[in-house]
């Protein structure tokens, strides 16, 4: 993806390209994911980022050459929840086409943790003070099921004569 003039032009483009599924940008999508989430100080300026729209429109594409890459931004706390959907929705319709060592690695994926709005605020004016950014624990047992199903499906086949 060529590196827009703005933000707002840089989110956009990454949002056409999901919607539009295009393959061919799943390369460029994930090599800016990769080098602009170091970028984002704070989890406030990640929301309608293009890194958050990037990293969406992977999970949105469907492309499991994405596995690996979005499984490297799980480390970081601020992109983790959209990779975690972003895999889920690509081990969910592209599962058989997941690499095996992408699968295991998503069949052993442990705790992930994301930062998020805490939802015991009662501010009433976000604007004057949002609310506080907690560390939420990631529930990844959907993601991982699926990818030790394909892995089992996968042995099964193999031991057919």
């Amino acid at each position: 993806m060529r590196v827009a003039a703005n933000a707002e032009t840089r989110t956009s483009a990454a949002e056409v390209l999901g919607l539009m599924r295009v393959q061919s940008a799943v390369e460029p999508l994930v090599q800016f994911a990769a080098s602009n989430v170091g970028d984002v100080p704070t989890y406030e300026s990640y929301a309608g980022s293009p890194l958050n729209a990037a990293i969406y429109s992977l999970g949105t594409i469907g492309d499991p050459r994405a596995v690996g890459p979005l499984l490297e931004l799980l480390t970081f706390k601020v992109a983790a929840s959209t990779s975690l959907e972003a895999l889920g929705k690509i081990i969910k319709d592209r599962a058989c086409d997941v690499s095996e060592a992408d699968l295991r690695a998503l069949a052993d994926l442990q705790q992930v943790i994301s930062l998020e709005y805490d939802s015991s605020y009662d501010g009433d004016d976000w604007a004057v003070r949002p609310p506080p950014v907690v560390e939420r624990p990631l529930d990844c047992s959907p993601v991982r099921q699926l990818a030790q199903q394909e892995l089992r499906h996968r042995a099964r086949a193999d031991t057919r004569p």
